[in-house]
């Protein structure tokens, strides 16, 4: 019946529609990862972050060993006091100032590729900084250049989530947000400690693993690189606007919507043509009297019933 039944073929089409601009769970997993790893933009500025976080994180947990040992001997109340005012004002200031001076140079919606620019120039002197620090060999001085690191790494920050939200569309801007703060969970905050301490372990030498830990803020500067030259010839997002028709374009329009088909009590035979239910009178036509005298009270003129094209089958 559903082969040779029109309504159940558009029925059938309407289904189709609709998993189509609704899919699963699964299927809008799947398609949405495929879209955020086909963005060069979205991927070298999350891996710009994750290179910081990574660096940060393993560095907050050696840092008292490390000052501990050789050639430093710090006691507990210089690396306690110093570290502590380091890694509370430095990326503070940081973050500030990065958003500051993002804002003078126009933010990143309205020049994305000199918004890059000035990140991989934080980027870069992250880890010129980070290079400096591993030369220094008394507290002050290692202290004065994890500081500028600190501070230069935290300039970064609002260029490169700014550049990662504005690299996709306003509709996958949540589903962005949630994929990269797993990829700064994986790699930077668990990742990082975890690779200081292995090579800690296979060099016998916790100085070597630190040092290799802040050598690796250099590796941020490569996908900060592919972010200026990917932003130059970035195609803007979608806007709210395109958005917001896109998603009212889901809605049903008026001659897409099915009319239930009005069937009068007098008629005998109904004939399908095409998706339509026409009805044949078998009964000769009323005079204009015999409907002039027909009420909504008279019971000798039925009122007419609605019959879905579903319910004829």
């Amino acid at each position: 019946s559903h082969v040779n039944d029109p309504g159940a073929t558009q029925a059938h089409r309407q289904s189709k529609l609709n998993n189509e601009k609704h899919p699963s769970t699964c299927q809008s997993i799947a398609r949405n990862s495929s879209t955020l790893l086909r963005n060069e933009l979205f991927v070298c500025a999350v891996a710009g972050l994750v290179v910081l976080y990574f660096v940060v994180t393993a560095m907050q947990v050696f840092i008292t060993s490390y000052l501990r040992g050789p050639p430093f001997y710090a006691s507990m109340t210089t690396i306690v006091f110093g570290f502590g005012v380091t890694s509370v004002t430095a990326p503070v200031f940081g973050v500030v100032t990065g958003g500051v001076i993002l804002d003078r140079l126009g933010g990143y919606q309205t020049n994305l590729r000199r918004a890059a620019l000035f990140g991989a120039a934080c980027g870069t002197g992250a880890a010129w900084f980070g290079l400096l620090a591993c030369y220094m060999t008394t507290v002050p001085t290692f202290i004065a250049a994890l500081w500028f690191m600190l501070f230069v790494g935290a300039a970064n920050v609002p260029v490169g989530t700014g550049i990662l939200m504005a690299s996709v569309p306003p509709s996958m801007r949540p589903t962005a947000s949630a994929y990269a703060a797993v990829a700064f969970n994986v790699f930077g905050y668990f990742l990082g400690p975890i690779f200081c301490g292995f090579v800690a372990d296979q060099t016998g030498s916790l100085a070597q693993a630190f040092h290799i830990v802040l050598m690796m803020s250099g590796v941020g500067c490569i996908p900060l690189g592919l972010t200026v030259i990917f932003a130059a010839h970035h195609r803007p997002p979608q806007t709210d606007a395109d958005y917001e028709a896109e998603r009212d374009s889901s809605v049903p329009r008026p001659d897409e919507v099915s009319t239930p088909t009005v069937v009068d009590a007098h008629s005998s035979q109904m004939v399908m043509t095409g998706s339509f239910v026409v009805s044949v009178p078998s009964t000769p036509a009323r005079t204009p009297q015999q409907s002039h005298a027909a009420t909504p009270f008279d019971r000798s003129s039925p009122p007419a019933m609605a019959i879905p094209p579903a319910a004829l089958e």
